[in-house]
């Protein structure tokens, strides 16, 4: 794994990070508020946590042997007014949230996992934390009460779900989200950014070529769009990853013609693909 530092259109080799046994199927990025941290996960069963120090860069956290029983393909960390947290999802169907908590009178850290067993059957493969700051506290005129705690993910049963977690420490919460939008497996999922407006959207890519962007009309309330490529409601081969801009106004898409199409959503509603670039 390498980290580079880009400088306008020249990129610098910063660090070589050695650990993982097998290929490394996602990285992370911690918020800088935390330093500087880099999470990554790999088909050898593991998730590790890198910090860049006065020394170089170290690895400072390297998840059990028994954490993980399969190829962990997705993690990302939490939005940082939930503090330092990491969520995982392997190919077994486990999804692990990793909490960092420090002893207050040995001052000594750990990383505490909440384990959610069988998330998804067979595997998961896309996983991405929803904005903390409430949707609609910035039109509302009052002071967002308390932070949002949820997250999706998509996975081998072609499936999207959102998990929510009601209280600090309790059980995650599943909500599969109806629609058959897809019939092959989830690949990614991205959470919009909301910037504390009155929506929640979640884009999702599949093996079978489509990609849908499901909105929350109603609390635990959701539909989807699909979007259309060639007035088709598929892109004709398998999407592999979704991303939102920072704004939440432009969604991404690559697939697997090594196409990388960029999607907005006009005053109609309505999603238009305004730009394609072969990667």
């Amino acid at each position: 794994m390498k980290v580079f530092q880009v400088l306008k259109d020249q990129q610098e080799l910063l660090a070589d990070l050695h650990g993982h046994e097998g290929p490394v199927r996602r990285v992370s990025w911690a918020h800088p508020r935390f330093g500087a941290l880099l999470a990554s996960c790999g088909f050898d069963h593991r998730v590790m946590i890198w910090k860049q120090t006065d020394a170089g860069w170290e690895r400072i956290y390297r998840s059990p042997a028994n954490l993980f029983s399969a190829s962990v393909n997705a993690l990302q960390f939490a939005p940082q007014e939930l503090g330092l947290m990491l969520a995982a999802g392997d190919s077994s169907g486990k999804v692990v949230v990793l909490t960092h908590q420090v002893d207050g009178s040995t001052g000594a850290a750990q990383w505490v996992p909440q384990t959610i067993e069988k998330a998804h059957t067979m595997g998961v493969f896309g996983l991405s934390w929803a904005p903390a700051v409430p949707a609609g506290s910035l039109v509302d005129g009052n002071a967002p009460e308390g932070r949002v705690r949820r997250f999706a993910t998509g996975g081998c049963d072609n499936a999207v779900k959102v998990w929510t977690q009601a209280a600090e420490g309790g059980d995650w919460d599943c909500q599969t989200l109806d629609g058959a939008a897809h019939k092959d497996w989830v690949r990614d999922v991205a959470w919009c950014p909301n910037m504390g407006l009155p929506s929640n959207m979640v884009a999702s890519c599949s093996q079978d070529g489509t990609v849908a962007v499901w909105e929350e009309k109603a609390p635990g309330q959701w539909g989807h769009t699909v979007l259309r490529m060639n007035n088709q409601d598929n892109f004709g081969c398998p999407t592999w990853s979704v991303s939102w801009s920072v704004t939440g106004t432009i969604l991404s898409v690559t697939d697997d013609e090594r196409r990388v199409t960029l999607w907005t959503q006009g005053t109609d509603r309505v999603w238009e693909m305004f730009a394609s670039q072969d990667a």
